[in-house]
């Protein structure tokens, strides 16, 4: 199965939070960004950060791992035996596709993996 979630940016609060950037306080929008999954039953989840944060590419991207981990155990997948791999994202409707990977290490080392393909019916495959 193909996964679809959709990610929306938008601004919570226009200038809402100050911060110090080399001695001068700024003033910044608070962002919220929302993941929605749109072809399977799983909570939505939403996180804040405030515009132009140094770390918002790696703090987004834990956050959304989180999420992720949350999506597989509602889906009553072990989240430390699995993982979601990215898919193409529609340029038009910003939906993302994913599918589930099964984790298969030995002494850390991932033994194969199988290549993202476009069959619907896939499911779980091996990573």
């Amino acid at each position: 199965m193909i996964y679809k979630i959709k990610t929306i940016t938008g601004v919570h609060a226009e200038k809402a939070c100050e911060h110090i950037e080399n001695g001068i306080i700024k003033t910044e929008d608070l962002m919220f960004t929302i993941w929605e999954p749109v072809n399977f039953k799983a909570n939505t989840y939403n996180y804040f950060l405030r515009r132009n944060h140094k770390n918002w590419d790696a703090m987004h991207t834990k956050r959304k791992n989180v999420v992720f981990n949350l999506w597989l155990e509602e889906l009553n997948i072990d989240p430390s035996k699995h993982m979601f791999v990215d898919g193409p994202t529609d340029a038009k409707t910003g939906i993302q596709d994913f599918k589930i990977a099964e984790i298969n290490t030995q002494e850390g080392i991932l033994e194969e993996r199988w290549e993202f393909t476009n069959d619907e019916d896939a499911g779980v495959y091996k990573l």
